[in-house]
Order: C-alpha cells, then sequence, then structure tokens
C-alpha cells in the first residue's frame, strides 16, 4: 500500500477530510488536527490495516503521517525478509 493509498483509507475510516493534500511531515494535531480520542483511533485503524497490535511503547512515537505509515510498513514486513535466502 502507497502512503497515498494508506492516507485515504485512515481519512476514510477516521471520517476525515481526504480532499486536501497531505505529507508525510504533517503532524496529526497541528496539521490535521486530530484530538487524542481521534489519534487513539489511528492506531486502531492501523492496527486493524497491517493486521498488528501496535505495542504501547510505540504509540508516542507516532506524531506525524509518516511515522504512522512507516508504523505501517515495518509491520507488514515478512519476520524472515532480512534472512539470506
Amino acid at each position: 500500500m502507497t502512503f497515498d493509498d494508506y492516507v485515504a483509507e485512515l481519512f476514510l475510516e477516521l471520517n476525515l477530510d481526504g480532499e486536501a493534500e497531505y505529507h508525510r511531515e504533517d503532524d496529526l494535531y497541528a496539521t490535521i488536527g486530530l484530538d487524542s480520542l481521534q489519534a487513539f483511533e489511528l492506531v486502531l485503524v492501523t492496527e486493524e490495516m497491517a493486521g498488528l497490535s501496535v505495542p504501547p511503547a510505540q504509540v508516542p512515537l507516532i506524531f506525524t503521517l509518516g511515522d504512522a505509515y512507516d508504523y505501517y510498513i515495518l509491520a507488514h514486513k515478512p519476520a524472515n525478509a532480512d534472512d539470506p535466502v
């Protein structure tokens, strides 16, 4: 899933305005305008899309759309992707 696809799906699930152009560095609170409940929902939606559970220690590290997308991508990386064949 590309960044744009991730953002589109995320905004659809969170009922946010997906018409504007968003960037990886956009702050979830200052730029996007999320409140704490929406930020929690973002984590839940990301978990659902990736089929994972975000470790509680990782949640405070998600400040931008890029942070959320990077965590999503990391979660989709197969466990043995770095193992030599």
